[in-house]
Parts: C-alpha cells; sequence; structure tokens
C-alpha cells in the first residue's frame, strides 16, 4: 500500500460486514456514521438525499498530520452491505487517503445460494484550492457482487489523484465514477484492473464545467480466462478546458472479451479534448528482449504486467 508524503496512517473507519469496528478521533477533523452525520448536519442531507442505513462520514476541517485509511470487508455468507458515504475537504487543505475493499473470507461451493454484496455510494467535495491523495484498492473472492457510485466535486482550483485498482476482481463488478470539476480544477484519475472470471463494467465521466478545468482519465486493464470487460471513458467539456483519455487493454487469454469505449464531446469552441486507446497482447518483442536478460519466460510476462497496471 503506497502512502504519498506522509510520516504516519490512522484508520478513520472500519466496517466489517455491518459492525462498526473501529472509528477515529482525530482533531481538526470529524468522523462518524453517515446516519449520524445526517441527524447532526442539517446541510449534508443535500449530498446523502436519503437518511443512509451504514457508510461513513468524513469531513476534514484542517490539515490533518497523517494518512487517513478507511476499511470495509464482507465475511460472512449472505450479507449485503449498502453504504452511503460522504467526504468533505475545506479549502486549500491536503489529504491522503487510502480506502480499502475486500473479503475476509472465501465462499465455499456450499454457500453460493448465500453470495456477498457489497454496494457502495458516495460523494466527495471538494473545497476551494483542496487536494486530495485518494486510492481504492479492491480485493474480493470470485463469488462477490460489488457496485460502486462516486461523484467528486471539485470548487475553483481543486486538485484530485484518484486511483481505483482492483487486484481481484469479484463476480460482477459496476464502477461508475463522475467527475465535476469548477473553474481551474484537476483531476488525474486512473483506473486498474486485473480480470479473470469476471464480468465488469466500468464508467467513468468527467464534466469540464469551469474555464481552465482539466481532466486525465487512464484506464489499464488485463484480460485473463472468464473475463468480460466492457469500460466506457468519457470527458464533456462545458467550458473552456482540456482533456485527455488513455485507454489501454490487454488480452492474456483467447476467449477474454474486452471493449474499450472513449468518448469526447464538446460544448465550447474553445475547449480541447483528445483521446488515445489501445487493445492489444503481450509484446513478443519485450519478453524475448526481457529472456535474454536472463528472465523466464513467466517472469517476463509478470514484469511487464507489474509495469502495465502501476500507477
Amino acid at each position: 500500500m503506497a502512502i504519498k508524503n506522509v510520516k504516519t496512517v490512522k484508520t478513520a473507519y472500519k466496517l466489517l460486514d455491518h459492525h462498526l469496528e473501529e472509528i477515529l478521533s482525530l482533531s481538526g477533523s470529524v468522523v462518524m456514521s453517515s446516519a449520524e452525520a445526517w441527524d447532526k448536519y442539517i446541510w449534508t442531507r443535500k449530498y446523502f438525499i436519503n437518511k443512509p442505513k451504514e457508510g461513513y462520514f468524513i469531513w476534514i476541517k484542517e490539515q490533518p498530520d497523517c494518512s487517513l485509511l478507511s476499511c470495509i470487508a464482507l465475511d460472512k455468507p449472505g450479507t449485503k452491505q449498502e453504504l452511503n458515504n460522504l467526504i468533505v475537504i475545506e479549502a486549500g487543505l491536503y489529504v491522503d487517503l487510502t480506502g480499502t475493499c475486500e473479503s475476509t473470507g472465501f465462499l465455499s461451493e456450499l454457500k453460493l445460494a448465500n453470495k456477498r454484496h457489497h454496494q457502495s455510494r458516495g460523494k466527495l467535495v471538494l473545497r476551494k484550492g483542496s487536494s486530495l491523495y485518494y486510492q481504492h484498492l479492491h480485493n474480493w473472492d470470485k463469488q462477490d457482487q460489488v457496485s460502486t457510485d462516486y461523484q467528486f466535486f471539485l470548487e475553483e482550483g481543486a486538485s484530485l489523484e484518484y486511483t481505483y485498482k482492483i487486484e481481484t476482481a469479484a463476480a460482477s463488478m459496476n464502477l461508475l465514477a463522475q467527475m465535476h470539476l469548477a473553474k481551474g480544477a484537476r483531476s488525474d484519475l486512473k483506473i486498474l484492473a486485473d480480470c479473470q472470471q469476471t464480468n465488469i463494467n466500468l464508467t467513468d465521466i468527467a464534466y469540464l464545467e469551469g474555464a481552465g478545468a482539466n481532466a486525465i482519465s487512464t484506464l489499464r486493464i488485463v484480460g485473463r480466462k472468464g473475463a468480460q470487460v466492457q469500460a466506457r471513458s468519457k470527458i464533456i467539456a462545458q467550458a473552456a478546458a482540456k482533456g485527455h483519455l488513455d485507454c489501454a487493454a490487454l488480452m492474456l487469454d483467447k476467449k477474454a472479451k474486452l471493449g474499450l469505449i472513449p468518448e469526447l464531446m464538446v460544448e465550447n469552441p474553445d475547449a480541447q479534448l483528445t483521446h488515445e486507446a489501445f487493445i492489444g497482447k503481450l509484446s513478443a518483442e519485450q519478453i524475448l528482449y526481457l529472456r535474454s536478460r536472463g528472465l523466464t519466460a513467466k517472469e517476463a510476462e509478470d514484469l511487464i504486467l507489474r509495469g502495465f497496471l502501476s500507477e
């Protein structure tokens, strides 16, 4: 787990199935359940819409001196999580956050009728001039069902670096990530997915709403045996802004099915949007070169894939 520019890491929120195991008391910040936030802070209701059943509220009001960690895990068969999260970062602050979502126990064949579900909705609000570095790491059992829907609201001059990494995929995964960028805001989204025996739908959309906004979206997908992946990446320029899509996928199995759909939409004549997309196989030349340096074929392949899926 990479941590950027900080000395310590503190767990802000830890949930196992529906049991809250840990919550952080941190000076200059508020951490509580989403349901408590709904009751205590009336202004949060415009983000939640309905009172949440579970999930966390993190409000960063002063500069933290540590990186924050949230841990969400599935364990018991039949668990159905319905998380509704809200993170608010006040003006001018820098926050380093890592979120882990995973299975702690694996389902046996006898328990497949009681599949586990992880459904997570979240809104992240970055006030004027604030910055967020956010890693979102996923490790699931091959029988789990996962759905995530996150919206990011970047006020003037705010900056977001967001990496969504699927290290072990669930049976089915649906991801929606939407970024709303005001004047001078910047987002750098990376989706890194190692896919095997899974059906995945990925959609990311950047709305360039303010002049000088800049969005970069990078997709890196590896399709192994049994992988079916459909990925759509889109930028909509509503102002004089810039954006770039970089989509690439590698097929490691002839029966994998991978789809990449980059979309650019311009609503302002002074906007500039670009894209590049690629689906192919591992380079035989790269593998031969690495083997000539003493690596086995498997070691060469693993090295190339680590580089391909790295941040």
